[in-house]
């Protein structure tokens, strides 16, 4: 991993020493320039775990992600700095229904003796990184987040300042993973019908004073607390996405990926990725 090249991506300048500031300041400038995001999987193009490509994708051509490739990577630039990191499994919360272990990808970082949670890959969510030792509410600008211990897990949970709501984003575990635990759920939410991520079409980036987002093909745009909502047309889809997330894609239709063209397509991908990264 080129850290250098990272950096830049995320336009962070300044001291790189291993402390609080430096993993507020490149948590903040991730999520204010990397989109969450999951274009591929609606165009059909397999999401695979490995290092080289994550790199490929989201540094050298400038995309964005969802949780498995965001905090994934993320956490290897971390690694490179010199942060003490852990991967954790995440259960995401709707509704009644808690998802299956390896549902979300979420990382810990051990400074000195405190812990904080901090992810750049589950969309509208913390702008700072979230203190572990404490359950008292923690403020990030926008809304405020409480860490709960919730069983032998912990839960995050969100107090929303716009509407007065509160709502447990995901529960998770402390214990150690590596990337390569979450192969199975990243296959399924990429090739499964019912998943959320082949059902729809997601891109998102928080804004200076609020946040912009295509969900399908609806452009949401919030400022504090007025939302505007706009419909695109399937034919200018590719060009709001070069527009609002500098992502660039073909005129070919987006479409879903199943689990029956799945493998195939992991195989061809990997070996041309192979080939192009040798």
């Amino acid at each position: 991993m080129d850290v250098r090249q990272y950096l830049d991506r995320i336009h962070f300048v300044g001291s790189t020493k291993v402390c609080i500031e430096t993993l507020s300041g490149l948590l903040r400038q991730h999520v204010f320039t990397v989109p969450f995001e999951n274009v591929d999987i609606q165009k059909g193009i397999p999401i695979i775990l490995h290092k080289d490509l994550l790199f490929d994708k989201i540094v050298l051509r400038q995309r964005g992600g969802y949780c498995y490739e965001l905090n994934g990577l993320f956490s290897m630039l971390l690694c490179k700095l010199g942060f003490d990191v852990s991967l954790l499994s995440g259960r995401v919360v709707k509704g009644k229904r808690i998802g299956d272990e390896f549902d979300h990808l979420a990382i810990l970082v051990q400074l000195e003796e405190q812990q904080w949670l901090v992810d750049v890959g589950f969309g509208d969510f913390a702008l700072k990184p979230l203190l572990m030792n404490t359950e008292a509410p923690q403020w990030d600008g926008r809304n405020h987040y409480c860490i709960i211990p919730h069983q032998d897990d912990f839960c995050v949970m969100k107090h929303k300042k716009a509407d007065q709501s509160a709502r447990i984003e995901y529960l998770f575990s402390t214990k150690s993973c590596v990337l390569s635990d979450f192969n199975q759920a990243n296959e399924f939410k990429q090739s499964a019908i019912e998943s959320h991520f082949t059902q729809n079409l997601i891109c998102s980036l928080p804004t200076q004073d609020g946040r912009i987002s295509i969900i399908n093909q609806h452009l949401i745009s919030t400022v504090g607390e007025i939302k505007k909502e706009s419909f695109i047309s399937i034919h200018d889809l590719p060009k709001s996405l070069s527009k609002h997330f500098n992502i660039h894609i073909d005129d070919k239709p987006l479409k879903l990926a199943t689990e029956q063209t799945f493998r195939f397509l992991e195989q061809t991908y990997i070996q041309s990725q192979d080939q192009a990264l040798k």
